[in-house]
């Protein structure tokens, strides 16, 4: 635009179009002073940026959940805002610049498990610096161009929860205290019966990532039947019992015994590895029935009585003791090894730990190596734990054998590789050691 000027002082002013700003400009303000003016040329410029659009999105996995999400911001002078699943938030007339949305950290109700920002280039493919995001802290950093638009879109995946059901002969029992362990990402809680229905607090499972369920100290004479309650009815129906493998596989939803064929084991742990689907209640049914089940390794009745310290007797009183099928080695003796009367739980302890009468170890001896599990078979069937023909012939073989060599409990004979008996007496413990991790009877 060029004008003919009268003498006089002058002022330009821009009047801004919608979407742009001013941000400098030059030779806008001057005065025209004739002569000295004469064919003098006044430059008026003004420099205008475009302004941009900042978009934020959520996204939630499942879909159509319902929960906020709040973020933090500097593009504009609003404060935090909060979205839902689907929902937007648009910043328009934006000023080209760097700028920073945050979330606030959804857990444990949800991971942030997305976050993409795409900066949409103007008309001449104008685009400077592109945005960046930091997923693990839920950062974006819009570097926003003249008249670009930016949208971050965050996608957060909402987290599992595990809930088991717990029968006892079929039933809920309202009473029986049965114990509980839930390990993985996030996640180290314990919990037990009563009530039968159990939650662990309403732990929240990282989706898609492993978990490990365990009951643990069942007692002797129990079986353990494990279900996955896919239809959420309480109810074990066909098709949803869990295989019992004994040790891990690493396969999902077999039960295992964790320290399964390992020297001093108890025996009394069951354990199962699952994942959780996004926002999926995952139901388990365990369902514990005696008598007639599995028996305990010398591990277990070596913890299960009044002599060694612990909360065992205390646990088996409070289930109702031995009517109730929780037995303690107190509860079983006297019983015989061989010839050898086992009166006190001390002695017990003392057998089932692989030394004689005076605590001296003798976890070399092939003898004491046959009575520390002729006398934890004999206290599992005592007890009401399963039988069959092979244990039923391992058990007298393995008295007979203890008495022909003179085995009292308190030192020499012994049995060594020289000895005409060691083998079998081997071949009886090995037997025995079978029956008791509950691999011997069908």
């Amino acid at each position: 635009l060029t004008l003919q000027l009268e003498e006089g002082d002058y002022t330009v002013v821009e009047t801004l179009k919608s979407g742009w700003r001013n941000t400098t400009s030059t030779g806008c303000i001057f005065t025209v002073d004739y002569p000295d003016d004469f064919g003098e040329v006044f430059q008026c410029q003004y420099t205008n940026k475009k302004l941009g659009k900042v978009i934020i999105e959520k996204q939630t996995i499942p879909d159509d959940e319902t929960d906020q999400f709040e973020y933090t911001q500097d593009v504009d002078q609003s404060g935090n805002f909060f979205l839902i699943d689907d929902g937007q938030k648009v910043f328009t007339g934006v000023a080209d610049g760097q700028y920073t949305v945050s979330e606030i950290d959804p857990a444990p109700y949800y991971d942030l498990t997305n976050l993409v920002c795409t900066d949409d280039f103007d008309s001449d493919g104008y685009n400077v610096v592109d945005s960046s995001v930091v997923l693990a802290t839920g950062v974006a950093t819009i570097n926003l161009d003249p008249g670009e638009t930016v949208k971050c879109v965050y996608t957060n995946t909402k987290r599992g929860m595990v809930e088991l059901l717990k029968l006892t002969n079929g039933v809920q029992n309202l009473d029986m205290m049965w114990n509980f362990t839930l390990v993985g990402p996030d996640v180290s809680e314990s919990d037990s019966t009563p009530p039968p229905l159990v939650d662990f607090g309403g732990a929240k499972l990282v989706a898609g990532e492993t978990y490990t369920l365990c009951e643990t100290g069942i007692p002797p004479t129990w079986s353990t039947q494990w279900a996955l309650d896919e239809n959420h009815n309480g109810v074990i129906d066909n098709g949803e019992t869990l295989p019992y493998v004994g040790a891990q596989t690493g396969n999902l939803l077999e039960v295992y015994d964790p320290a399964y064929g390992a020297n001093g084991a108890s025996n009394d742990v069951r354990c199962v590895d699952f994942v959780a689907q996004p926002g999926e209640l995952v139901q388990f049914i365990i369902d514990n029935q005696a008598p007639g089940g599995d028996p305990r390794t010398p591990g277990y009745w070596k913890n299960w009585n009044t002599c060694t310290g612990g909360n065992q007797a205390d646990t088996a009183a409070k289930n109702g003791g031995v009517a109730e099928h929780w037995f303690l080695l107190d509860d079983l003796i006297p019983t015989m090894v061989g010839d050898v009367e086992i009166a006190t739980c001390q002695q017990g302890v003392y057998i089932l730990d692989h030394r004689d009468f005076a605590g001296k170890k003798k976890a070399s001896d092939a003898a004491y190596n046959l009575a520390r599990n002729l006398l934890a078979a004999k206290l599992n069937l005592a007890a009401g734990a399963e039988t069959c023909v092979a244990v039923q012939a391992a058990v007298p073989a393995a008295d007979a054998l203890l008495i022909g060599i003179g085995w009292d409990g308190s030192g020499p004979p012994g049995l060594r590789p020289k000895n005409a008996e060691y083998q079998q007496a081997n071949n009886l413990a090995t037997t025995l050691d079978v029956y008791n991790n509950g691999d011997l009877c069908p």
